[in-house]
């Protein structure tokens, strides 16, 4: 949809290094560590909110790119509906 990013594409585990610099999540103690190419990622979560608010015509695409755009979390942070309107209605985009 217009105004979304696209996931990156999967990689091929196989052919991936068994290494620190794999880009799949790690752990140290109980802190996930983010890998950079997947902080401006937004999560399923966030992506199915932002699609309903498109279908059912509450924000226009271009209203979601802007949000996108000037999002005050990064995009990885946006898990769910509540965590991602909470900062639309923070920001004026969705009447809270």
């Amino acid at each position: 949809m217009a105004g979304i990013p696209n996931f990156p594409e999967r990689k091929d585990r196989a052919s991936e290094p068994d290494s620190q610099a794999s880009t799949h999540f790690s752990e140290i103690g109980n802190d996930r560590v983010i890998p950079e190419s997947e902080k401006n990622v937004l999560p399923p979560g966030g992506r199915a909110f932002l699609d309903l608010l498109l279908r059912y015509q509450l924000l226009t695409p271009g209203t979601v790119h802007d949000f996108l755009e000037q999002a005050p979390g990064p995009l990885h942070s946006y898990t769910d509906g509540e965590i991602l309107g909470a900062d639309l209605v923070r920001l004026n985009h969705l009447a809270g």
